[in-house]
């Protein structure tokens, strides 16, 4: 017999007595529910539920955020085959209630979801997740670990997932990546570290993700003027966003690697200067946010290489006098929009002490309107087409 199967449970006493009536069906679709709010076990165990399930969800809707599943064990999953989406979620609610959360994953807990291929545990009390327990996940897409406790992620812990292209670990309390910690990843496209701890970042720890595309650094602690280079294998990176972090200064070669990368952010730093050969590597770059620093300088030929680019975000920071060197020569320009490829630049100048006499005289001669100026000025937009300049 074949049946179409949704169903919402609130008591685990009631998911194993529908379990043990319905225990002869096969459904073609299956998804299951469960609200642990008014429950009181501490663990759920789903052997014998041998359905071809599409979606699983744990949650709790409790006005405090809490369940009262605290581990995942080996068995917890026995039952659940063919089942592609699993949810383990606290809707958003992050306080602690003691051992009313999801602690740890312990290897074995999730063998038998071979079939799945989204994964979400966010939003628990999760410190701890054992070395080995993604093993059989080999056909996962997509994993969110988010709002947790984890501390530490194993190297190669996630080698078993060669299909995933998301990973999700956002707000945790991550201090650091070790090298081949996202070894065997090698479809990854989106992986979001943002709202950590992570303070350094050591060579080699983005090593065996080649295809990656976007990276997500925010609202972590990074501070290095180093001499190395942690993104020199993302040569695919299309995007990295490196806000609110302590970055003051940083070596020629931090960026090293980044051929491709079109959209850099690094707004809300303590950066004081640009220098020529930050960003030598990134020809490619179209949009880069340096708003809410503290520079003072932009060195002549930060730009020169950058034919692409089209939004410079400088808002919020000191600077008093800008080189029009920093950008391509007039002949370059020119050629470039004589062949229909040069698009016009957008800089955002506004809440700098440069003076607007100097910005209405525009600081560029002969760039018949390449440039699109925004500053408090009076006009909001001022189009550089008078000569003059500011240095």
């Amino acid at each position: 017999m074949e049946s179409l199967f949704s169903i919402s449970i609130t008591f685990v006493t009631d998911f194993l007595k529908w379990c043990k009536k319905y225990q002869h069906l096969k459904p073609i679709l299956f998804s299951l529910h469960i609200d642990t709010e008014q429950n009181t076990r501490k663990m759920v165990c789903f052997a014998g539920l041998f359905f071809l399930a599409t979606c699983f969800s744990l949650s709790s809707r409790a006005s405090a955020g809490r369940h009262s599943l605290n581990i995942c064990t080996v068995n917890i999953s026995n039952g659940l085959y063919g089942c592609p989406t699993i949810e383990i979620e606290n809707n958003g609610q992050k306080e602690t209630q003691g051992d009313n959360y999801l602690t740890c994953l312990r290897n074995g807990s999730l063998k038998t979801f071979a079939d799945c291929t989204i994964l979400d545990i966010s939003s628990q009390n999760l410190s701890s997740i054992e070395f080995g327990v993604f093993n059989s996940l080999s056909k996962l897409t997509s994993l969110e670990i988010s709002n947790n406790k984890i501390k530490y992620i194993n190297t190669s812990m996630f080698a078993a997932l060669t299909e995933c292209t998301n990973l999700i670990l956002k707000n945790n309390q991550l201090k650091t990546i070790q090298p081949g910690t996202f070894k065997g990843l090698i479809k990854l496209s989106i992986l979001d570290l943002s709202f950590n701890q992570i303070a350094f970042l050591h060579v080699g720890c983005f090593d065996g993700i080649p295809n990656l595309y976007q990276l997500s650094l925010q609202h972590n602690q990074i501070s290095t003027n180093a001499e190395h280079s942690p993104f020199k294998s993302l040569g695919a990176l299309n995007s990295l966003n490196l806000e609110s972090n302590n970055i003051s200064a940083f070596s020629n070669t931090f960026l090293k690697g980044l051929c491709n990368v079109q959209v850099i952010v690094l707004g809300n730093n303590s950066l004081s200067k640009i220098q020529s050969d930050y960003f030598q590597d990134s020809k490619k770059l179209r949009y880069l946010i340096m708003r809410d620093n503290r520079i003072e300088s932009i060195e002549a030929g930060a730009f020169v290489q950058h034919i692409d680019l089209t939004y410079l975000d400088l808002n919020n920071n000191n600077i008093q006098i800008l080189d029009r060197e920093m950008f391509p020569p007039h002949s370059v320009l020119e050629g470039m929009k004589n062949n229909g490829r040069l698009t016009k630049v957008l800089l955002h100048l506004k809440n700098n002490p440069i003076l607007c006499e100097a910005i209405a005289n525009c600081w560029i001669t002969q760039t018949n309107n390449h440039f699109r100026v925004y500053s408090n000025c009076h006009q909001e937009e001022n189009d550089c087409e008078s000569e003059g300049r500011l240095q």
